[in-house]
């Protein structure tokens, strides 16, 4: 079956190693996404560890947004890992809406411009849900919340290296 794909590169204005220091951390999302998501926590398993299910939430008006996501893989040498959604709260807007097979990837690289910058990769691939919302809005609209994060990120480390 085709998955619906979508990925972000951003060029940050940090090194590899001050972005991995924070953004590794799996359970502490709701410290670097600038008020989006509100909670997250280990709800299963050893932060840090392959298996570990974290639990983050976030809100939307009066709506309150929950996911349990489990690390898949995490790779330190190379900055990066992957998590899959394996439960999620009803979606109010699209009461149907349900991530199936969602698996995304973070991951940080050197950038050739300056040893103080980087590049964040965030990838994601998730089973088609033609029935609800178009493929283009869909991956624009996430494309779009991970670009919101990593801008974040951003500035929380350039607020951390400033005097």
């Amino acid at each position: 079956m085709m998955k619906w794909v979508g990925s972000v590169k951003i060029e940050v204005k940090s090194s590899v190693e001050e972005v991995w220091r924070v953004a590794s951390d799996f359970c502490n999302m709701h410290k670097w996404t600038g008020g989006n998501i509100k909670t997250c926590e280990v709800v299963e398993g050893n932060p840090q560890e392959v298996g570990c299910v974290r639990r983050c939430t976030s809100h939307r008006g009066t709506s309150i947004f929950w996911a349990k996501e489990k690390l898949i893989s995490i790779d330190p040498q190379n900055h990066s890992y992957s998590y899959s959604i394996i439960e999620q709260s009803p979606n109010t807007r699209f009461p149907h809406l349900h991530l199936y097979n969602y698996l995304a990837t973070f991951r940080v690289t050197s950038s050739s411009s300056s040893s103080n910058a980087s590049w964040i990769h965030w990838s994601f691939e998730v089973d088609p849900m033609p029935h609800i919302l178009s493929e283009q809005y869909f991956v624009s609209s996430l494309s779009s919340v991970f670009t919101t994060y990593i801008h974040s990120l951003e500035q929380i480390l350039n607020h951390a290296s400033s005097p």
